[in-house]
């Protein structure tokens, strides 16, 4: 490895250790309790530095064989800090504390209307991101689509219903469930007419049809080669009789065109 790649590699070895060691919630990310965080997620939080475009899982990944000792852990789709026996790094963790009235998320434009209509119930019981400034939810929806719509969530009328909010860090919340009351955002019918409307494909042009076996056979004289040809192929039958008739046509014009002369 060169001096450079070396540097570089370092240099984002020290990014990864802030983000997962100290403050992954200003990145808008959410270890779970062990500290694995889906490669995915972190590459996407990555790409939108300035200092780290483009950035993809398999370039994390290749950290386990660019350094040694590495200071991560990998495992499959998902990556960690090497456990810190010194203690010198504290990452945040989910705490009741008590939440804003008003927390932000990030909706795809899809399943919108389900959400306004049912709420929001993860699967595999994995929790719902939320942030405190609508900015920060609209970034994380962005990984996942270009255009989101921003929902405001009451925590007073969330936590009524029997939602669980945890704090994690200084600019997200987690919860395991949110009712519909608690939801507030654009009615779905506006949404839907917001989306521009698509433009009709135009219909697929046809090239000049060539007429039919029988009516060409009928407009030519009998020839019983003709015959056999249609029977054993059909298609250059079809394409001979064109260029039979447009050779009439020819000859026609060429006859017409001897005629005048002679009368001059």
């Amino acid at each position: 490895m060169d001096r450079a790649t070396r540097q570089r590699c370092e240099s984002l070895a020290r990014t990864l250790r802030y983000i997962l060691g100290v403050a992954p919630d200003e990145y808008g990310l959410v270890p779970d309790p062990e500290g694995w965080c889906p490669l995915k997620n972190l590459a996407l939080a990555l790409a939108e530095d300035k200092a780290w475009p483009g950035m993809t899982p398999t370039r994390l990944a290749d950290l386990a064989w660019q350094m040694d000792p590495c200071p991560f852990e990998f495992d499959d789709k998902r990556v960690r800090l090497v456990p810190d026996p010194e203690g010198t790094l504290h990452p945040p963790q989910r705490e009741q504390n008590p939440p804003p009235t008003l927390l932000y998320y990030g909706s795809r434009r899809k399943p919108y209307a389900v959400h306004r209509r049912d709420g929001i119930q993860p699967a595999n019981n994995e929790e719902i991101v939320l942030a405190r400034e609508a900015e920060m939810a609209l970034r994380i929806a962005r990984r996942r689509e270009p255009k989101p719509i921003l929902l405001e969530v009451n925590t007073r009328i969330a936590e009524a219903r029997g939602t669980r909010l945890l704090s994690y860090g200084s600019h997200l919340f987690v919860a395991n469930m949110l009712p519909p009351e608690a939801l507030f955002g654009p009615p779905p019918k506006e949404e839907l007419e917001d989306r521009p409307v698509k433009k009709p494909k135009p219909a697929k042009t046809e090239g000049p049809r060539l007429p039919s076996l029988d009516s060409l056979a009928q407009s030519s004289a009998w020839n019983p080669a003709m015959d056999r040809l249609i029977a054993r192929d059909p298609e250059a039958a079809k394409q001979l009789l064109k260029r039979q008739r447009e050779r009439k046509r020819v000859d026609w014009k060429d006859a017409a065109r001897k005629e005048k002369r002679r009368g001059n």
